[in-house]
């Protein structure tokens, strides 16, 4: 399993915002609408906690920022 990320920008927001995936599954939305990176954690449909390595959230969020900023496409 690996993670995607997905970037976009919602009519109704000023800023990008980015869709963390793992599989076909929804698991984090970033936005900055507040002035700072926010993380919001989507629940499983399964109902079951996420569990993944440290190490791999940590590189995916890194990921993500850097699209979010431009850095990477």
């Amino acid at each position: 399993m690996s993670f995607n990320v997905t970037i976009f920008s919602p009519s109704d927001l000023e800023y990008l915002v980015a869709e963390i995936w793992k599989d076909d599954e929804l698991v984090a939305v970033i936005n900055q609408e507040t002035g700072a990176y926010e993380v919001e954690i989507v629940c499983r449909k399964s109902g079951e906690n996420w569990k993944f390595s440290l190490n791999e959230w940590i590189e995916v969020l890194e990921k993500a920022e850097r699209r979010l900023n431009g850095k990477e496409p």
